[in-house]
């Protein structure tokens, strides 16, 4: 049985910042970790989808982005699960957040089904599980207050029964095996 890790943006923007002092002296421990991570896209044991790669706006994405196009994975075909967890998950008391205004409530619920990676990714985790596959969604959300119109990552995890872990816990109890981390300070 495979197991599937599934990445948010979140994520990404933050393994970007392992051993990033490392990128100011030889950069050699950041590069071997890239390396490691991309190899595990390549392979598809780790998934990112369209909507996490189009996510990723910041200046530092350009370079994963450009390795990892060739393996985001199409998102639309789960767009039928994705209205189905709005419709469960969508929390109507916080309508006030927007002013309870309905042109604003219809735009921001079209973010959720058009551009918005949240709900995508436990789609492709229910859909994943369906098939009797391992899957972790790493994200690093957490289950703090609900403040948005649909309920948090962590929170839906929970209720449909899918692990949900973040970055940390990827790299060192995922692939504790695979990766050595060792800090030395040089005198």
């Amino acid at each position: 049985m495979a197991r599937k890790l599934i990445l948010d943006s979140s994520s990404i923007i933050n393994f970007l910042r392992y051993y990033y002092f490392d990128k100011n002296s030889d950069n050699i421990i950041n590069a071997k970790l890239n390396n490691f991570i991309m190899t595990k896209i390549a392979n598809h044991e780790i998934l990112v989808i369209d909507k996490v790669f189009n996510e990723l706006h910041r200046p530092e994405t350009i370079d994963i982005k450009k390795k990892i196009k060739k393996d985001v994975i199409d998102s639309v075909y789960l767009f039928p699960i994705v209205e189905n967890l709005i419709d469960d998950y969508y929390i109507k008391s916080n309508e006030r957040f927007l002013g309870n205004d309905p042109e604003l409530i219809e735009t921001e619920i079209s973010k959720y089904e058009d551009t918005y990676a949240d709900l995508y990714l436990i789609a492709l985790c229910m859909e994943i599980l369906k098939k009797n596959n391992k899957v972790i969604l790493i994200s690093e959300e957490t289950l703090s207050r609900d403040d948005k119109l649909i309920k948090k990552i962590p929170t839906i995890c929970r209720d449909k029964k899918i692990k949900c872990e973040d970055l940390p816990f990827m790299l060192f109890s995922i692939y504790k095996d695979e990766l050595i981390f060792d800090l030395e300070a040089k005198n």
